[in-house]
């Protein structure tokens, strides 16, 4: 209970090119551990007939995760630059396994109403871990007239994604 949804994007979001800002084509799908770091390289290049700025963002996961370096740029004409986005889910519930759909997505004020996106899924791997909370009440008294008596303790999901727990006693 309380995962979150993997990403705010339901589906892959289509790849949409532009000649002006043209970008090198991003890998559609990376798979990871929660934790560790995916690292995507790409290429801005200035398609257009003028000097210009370009700003980079991510959109569909969590801004925490992500770091893009550099975030802005200047080309002149025919230029190319190269992009680094680092996505890092922690390992915590909150980086829920699955597929998590996201988009890179370049724009220039110098070139109103274009943009370049390239849609991609990143799919994080479930990890299983569980906390168990102390019996509640700690002592119990049981005689011959009352043979049972009822404790009670808490299962606690600190994984990424649903799991079941039996519990013997």
């Amino acid at each position: 209970t309380g995962l979150v949804p993997p990403s705010s994007l339901q589906v892959r979001p289509p790849d949409q090119v532009d000649d002006a800002i043209v970008t090198e084509p991003v890998v559609p799908e990376y798979t990871i551990d929660a934790g560790q770091t995916l690292t995507l390289v790409f290429s801005i290049s200035n398609g257009g007939e003028t000097v210009a700025d370009f700003e980079v963002s991510l959109e569909g996961l969590n801004p925490v995760w992500v770091t893009i370096t550099p975030l802005n740029m200047r080309l002149k004409v025919n230029q190319r630059a190269s992009v680094t986005v680092s996505i890092t889910p922690p390992r915590a519930p909150a980086s829920r396994a699955g597929p998590h759909h996201f988009a890179v997505k370049v724009i220039s004020p110098n070139y109103p109403d274009r943009m370049s996106r390239r849609g991609a899924t990143l799919v994080i791997n479930p990890f299983y871990e569980f906390a168990i909370s102390d019996l509640s009440p700690q002592q119990l008294n049981i005689s011959w007239e009352r043979r049972t008596a009822t404790a009670s303790m808490s299962v606690i999901n600190q994984g990424n994604s649903q799991a079941r727990y039996r519990v013997e006693g």
